[in-house]
């Protein structure tokens, strides 16, 4: 058994180089970290916690072209997560219609 201290830092080497390869296909994704007030800390932390997938289908991020998924509605342009860029594309189009439609059903929900 290795010592904490080696661990952890087994493990950030270990994440780092997830990330590398994660990133290899989106050269623009620190300078849209950036955009969106983040750093690449925040970013491989929300990596990690999607573990390295697309938020909506779980796709790999590692084998597929991906996107920074952020709000279109608030002005502080908040990082949601990491999404495949099929999924992005999708929702990017549909998010006004989810949120009416997530309206809709819960003031038609009926009590009992």
């Amino acid at each position: 058994m290795y010592p904490k201290e080696m661990q952890e830092r087994m493990m950030r080497e270990m994440f780092k180089e997830k990330l590398r390869l994660v990133t290899r296909g989106n050269p623009g994704w620190e300078t849209n970290i950036r955009r969106y007030g983040q750093t690449a800390e925040f970013f491989l932390g929300l990596l990690i916690e999607q573990e390295f997938c697309c938020g909506i289908c779980v796709a790999n991020l590692e084998i597929v072209e991906w996107d920074i998924d952020h709000c279109h509605t608030l002005d502080d342009a908040r990082v949601r997560g990491a999404l495949c860029k099929s999924c992005n594309t999708w929702l990017g189009k549909r998010e006004g219609m989810i949120k009416q439609a997530w309206r809709y059903l819960k003031l038609t929900k009926k009590e009992g």
